[in-house]
């Protein structure tokens, strides 16, 4: 509904969860116009840091979508110079640098997720909500047991949080869902399938729903 030039907040809102949304379903041609007003909106003066980095945030990762890391890379560096230590900037680059092989600077920005995590402890909320998405899906790509056990305990303290809100908790069990399969645990995959077979379709941190259900049901045979 945004009929501005990016200005307001609702104006900025509006569009940031739009272009998140169509990259979430794939729409990369539809969310391209979102990103690059997002991002040229931020190259204006006066525009608050954390718009500039979030704007950037959203143009890493349809650039990863499109495979330019180079691109992605870019932005990135560009948004942890505004805000070093967000756990929706450096999740996404965390993810970048394994998925692409580059396990020795994926382990830098990994570390500082590690560093969210202990700082938040029992507080939990988003910091530990996305950490926890990202460890579980960065022990899988790296096979590290130590690692699927530091995400799984995240997702536990998630979910014994009763202060946490519907889609931190969702959060913990896709999580959980994560580090069921390379562990090859049947029963906690059964579980965990159950839960999120009504979810069917939808998007989380984790990605889509369809994708860990497979998962899911691959390990349960």
């Amino acid at each position: 509904l945004a009929t501005g030039d990016g200005n307001t907040v609702s104006d900025y809102v509006s569009r940031v969860w739009t272009a998140l949304s169509l990259l979430a379903m794939g729409e990369l041609d539809a969310a391209r116009p979102y990103a690059f007003f997002l991002r040229d909106r931020a190259e204006r003066r006066g525009t608050p840091r954390p718009t500039v980095a979030f704007s950037l945030m959203l143009n890493t990762i349809l650039s990863g979508l499109e495979g330019d890391w180079t691109a992605a890379r870019e932005y990135s560096d560009r948004s942890l110079e505004l805000v070093p230590l967000s756990p929706e900037l450096l999740t996404p680059r965390a993810l970048l640098e394994h998925e692409t092989g580059g396990s020795a600077q994926g382990q830098v920005y990994l570390e500082r997720l590690l560093e969210l995590r202990r700082r938040a402890g029992e507080k939990g909320g988003r910091p530990a909500g996305m950490t926890s998405i990202a460890i579980a899906r960065i022990a899988r790509i790296t096979g590290d047991p130590d690692l699927l056990e530091v995400a799984e305990a995240a997702a536990e303290e998630l979910l014994s949080d009763r202060s946490g809100n519907p889609y931190i908790a969702m959060s913990a069990k896709h999580s959980l869902s994560l580090v069921a399969v390379p562990k090859g645990d049947r029963s906690a995959a059964e579980e965990h399938y159950g839960y999120l077979l009504g979810q069917r379709g939808a998007m989380s941190m984790a990605g889509p729903l369809d994708r860990i259900l497979g998962l899911l049901s691959q390990t349960m045979g």
